[in-house]
Formats: C-alpha cells, structure tokens, sequence
C-alpha cells in the first residue's frame, strides 16, 4: 500500500515502499544554478551529486533531484 506521508509524521526511513525522491529536468547549467542559489531562502541545504546534478530533501525526507536534461 502506498501513503502519502502527512504533516507532523516522522520522517521517510530508507527501504520503505512509496515516494522517495522525484526528479526535476532543466534545459541550462543556468537554471540549476538558480535553484543552488534559491535553496537558502527556504532553508534546503542542497547536496551536488556531480556536475549536472543536484538534490535536496523536505522536512519530511522526500527528496528532490534536480538535473540537467540530456539533449
């Protein structure tokens, strides 16, 4: 069964079945560096994977990767 964790609930545990991260394409090194710029406004330390690729996580563990789209 898959549930949407709600507010207040703990955080996601690795190994558990439902949403673990969803992935964001963007067309420019230029708008991911946007995003690593925008992310301390929402207080989301951002993690570089490598040079095309990044990601950050909620409060609730679900995490967001955001990389460049291959053309």
């Amino acid at each position: 069964m898959d549930e949407w964790f709600g507010k207040g609930l703990t955080k996601r545990q690795q190994g558990l079945p439902g949403l673990a991260y969803y992935l964001i394409e963007v067309t420019s090194k230029e708008e991911l560096l946007i995003i690593d710029h925008s992310t301390p406004e929402v207080e989301a330390p951002i993690t570089w994977l490598n040079s095309r690729e990044l990601e950050f996580s909620d409060p609730y563990g679900i995490v967001t990767r955001v990389r460049i789209a291959n053309k």
